[in-house]
């Protein structure tokens, strides 16, 4: 598995300068990566597919990533390459220009893009909630001093996500709202995962949405978590999933099979196995071996959650991440 540095960006803008472009590029029918042939093991696949896979380096990404160690995928003739990038919002360009083939990323970028009749294919589940409220594996965190306890508190304040107009916002708007609080009057910023914690250590935000290991970071440095806010948006809420463009799925049925195959295997492994998939997140994200300790692992289901993913789309309309409604049976094929 080889892997590339961040793309540090604007992830959300681009993908709205870059809609129409990808439309076109899409249309021309951009040629998938033909498989390149290998010695025939007894056993093993004659021909090896190259995928390149786009990643955010988070936790939600371990159980895939071990599950390519592992050789899971390997062993059903695919070759990854993970190209890792800053948020979902840009990996979403990547798979429409066919950069990668296959991508992760939090469902409502997948969403808007399918929103914004971007061809795209969910293929599989990622990662899950824990549909604990009072531990999971992101929430919204803050320092003691901010004065903010509660979810209701955000209001007026600045947050920090990873990307705008996408599920950060939605889940902190829910959760304020929910908490009696104003969600319209949140103010938000984008920012990346590993430079939250600093920026709320300055004081140069007053409260940031994370996951993991970045919650437990910011824990470590003495912020609280005030709202376990993926649990309590919904408790079966898938957080991020595997997607590729609606092109490569139907010119490609056999490694999107064999791929599904792959990561239901890597996600049961994952599962069965939370202290080698704890110990093997250091490879990845440079983690303090004291926070490795301590991160919350996600749960990581083998199928896709309608009825949580449609609420997702439903909300994500009313706090202004769709103009329109979206009907989330679409994306499945």
């Amino acid at each position: 598995m080889k892997f590339t540095s961040p793309r540090r960006k604007g992830a959300f803008v681009a993908l709205a300068a870059s809609a129409a472009v990808l439309l076109a590029a899409c249309s021309g029918g951009a040629a998938a990566p033909a498989p390149a042939s290998t010695p025939g093991a007894a056993g093993a696949p004659a021909e090896t597919t190259q995928l390149t896979v786009g990643l955010i380096p988070i936790v939600d990404t371990g159980a895939f990533r071990l599950g390519v160690e592992k050789g899971f995928f390997s062993e059903r003739g695919l070759d990854i390459t993970v190209q890792d990038a800053q948020g979902g919002a840009a990996i979403v360009p990547a798979v429409m220009s066919g950069s990668n083939q296959i991508g992760f990323s939090n469902l409502s970028s997948v969403i808007v893009a399918h929103e914004k009749n971007l061809p795209v294919r969910l293929i599989a589940a990622g990662v899950a909630t824990t549909g604990d409220t009072s531990e999971d594996f992101g929430g919204v965190v803050a320092k003691p001093e901010s004065g903010i306890t509660s979810a209701k508190d955000l209001a007026g304040k600045t947050v920090a996500v990873n990307t705008l107009k996408n599920i950060g916002e939605v889940l902190v708007r829910y959760g304020v709202e929910q908490d009696g609080g104003d969600a319209s009057a949140v103010q938000f910023v984008e920012m990346a995962f590993p430079d939250m914690a600093g920026q709320l250590a300055g004081g140069n935000i007053d409260a940031a949405w994370t996951v993991e290991p970045y919650t437990s970071i910011t824990k470590g440095q003495g912020a609280s978590v005030i709202d376990y806010n993926l649990a309590g948006f919904d408790a079966n809420l898938q957080i991020g999933g595997f997607f590729t463009s609606t092109q490569y799925a139907t010119q490609n049925p056999e490694v999107i099979t064999a791929f599904d195959e792959g990561l239901k295997e890597s996600n049961e492994y994952a599962t069965a196995n939370p202290e080698e998939l704890r110990e093997f997140l250091s490879t990845y994200t440079k983690l303090d071996p004291e926070v490795q300790k301590v991160v919350v692992l996600p749960k990581w289901p083998t199928s896709i959650d309608q009825a949580a993913l449609q609420k997702l789309a439903d909300e994500g309309q009313k706090y202004g991440m769709t103009e329109g409604a979206v009907d989330t049976k679409g994306l499945l094929g």
